[in-house]
């Protein structure tokens, strides 16, 4: 019996699609949301990266989102490593806020006139760098905001050549490790580009 090889190809392509299709779904829907980031110097061809994570409110999920973004950043043939030329600066909120907690800075919107992470320096959205077109719908009760900005500095200078603003709206079912991963999947692509409202 003569088997059609590329017929067969072609229908596990498409029973694989099937399959990836729900769990993309569920996926996006941990923490559906968007990404604005502005290229404001020039990307390097080598650039030796160290992380700065700031996320306050949970010191395990804070470490955990570290590690995950550095082997992310490992993946996509960034070098991680010492001497450093560049920074990669997080700061924001991923952890669920407590209930009936007065909100923390960090649970609010950001906003270019939001000083973040004192030790860290001035981490602000850049003048003319892309909005989120943020949903003017409350979000309910049970559903949390979760934002962050972006930056990679040069070491020597300080000086920001890419920024972005990340925001996401976590269900309720959502748990930590899947939260990590949604954001990282948005962020670690779009390192080194322009992109405006990107959904993720």
């Amino acid at each position: 019996m003569k088997v059609d090889h590329m017929r067969l190809f072609s229908m596990l392509l498409g029973l694989c699609a099937l399959l990836a299709a729900p769990a993309a779904q569920a996926q996006n829907m941990v923490c559906p949301g968007r990404i604005s980031a502005r290229m404001s110097g020039e990307m390097p061809e080598k650039v030796t990266m160290l992380l700065a994570v700031k996320a306050p409110g949970d010191r395990e999920i804070e470490v955990d989102f570290r590690r995950a973004l550095f082997a992310a950043l490992r993946r996509s043939e960034f070098i991680m490593g010492v001497p450093p030329t560049h920074l990669l600066v997080w700061q924001g909120n991923i952890a669920r806020p407590v209930i009936g907690a007065a909100p923390r800075k960090t649970d609010r919107a950001l906003t270019r006139d939001d000083p973040l992470g004192r030790e860290l320096g001035e981490i602000i959205a850049l003048p003319g760098m892309p909005k989120l077109d943020r949903e003017t719908v409350p979000l309910p009760a049970d559903t949390a905001r979760i934002e962050g900005l972006l930056q990679l500095r040069e070491l020597l200078t300080g000086r920001v050549i890419w920024n972005a603003e990340v925001s996401c709206a976590r269900s309720p079912a959502a748990e930590e490790p899947m939260l990590i991963s949604i954001l990282i999947n948005a962020i670690v692509p779009t390192i080194g580009k322009t992109v405006r409202n990107k959904e993720f």
